[in-house]
């Protein structure tokens, strides 16, 4: 379970979806903190509703490894998971063509939900860092 105080009401919101989504929100993959980053996107403002920051570490543009920190409903956080999951062994140029849709479909949702949109803006984030 994510760090944080999880009442029963988010837990049976969160029955509403998909096993793919509740396996991402209970058991978050790459979340924390990264010492260190060669890229950092931030969607959202830290400290002003909803926000993830998410961090690379690159070879050769390739994702080495990510991690994320977000502040946000449960499918947030199993969207950050389901990210830094899409995006690790890959380019730049993937994890920038990584799309909403496709972020919602590794969720096993079959309707877009707004919370994923959050997760997809930072990755684009990360092209103007060096």
């Amino acid at each position: 379970m994510p760090r944080g105080i999880w009442c029963a009401h988010t837990m049976s919101a969160m029955g509403q979806y998909s096993d793919t989504l509740m396996d991402h929100f209970t058991s978050p993959r790459n979340i924390g903190r990264m010492e260190s980053p060669d890229r950092v996107g931030i969607a959202g403002t830290p400290g002003q509703g909803p926000f993830m920051v998410l961090c690379l570490k690159l070879q050769n543009d390739i994702v080495e490894d990510a991690k994320y920190q977000t502040h946000g409903c449960g499918v947030t956080v199993a969207a950050g998971s389901a990210l830094t999951e899409l995006i690790i062994s890959g380019s730049l140029d993937q994890c920038r063509s990584i799309t909403v849709e496709h972020l919602t479909a590794s969720l096993g949702a079959s309707r877009l939900i707004k919370c994923t949109a959050l997760c997809w803006q930072s990755p684009a984030a990360t092209r103007t860092m060096t």
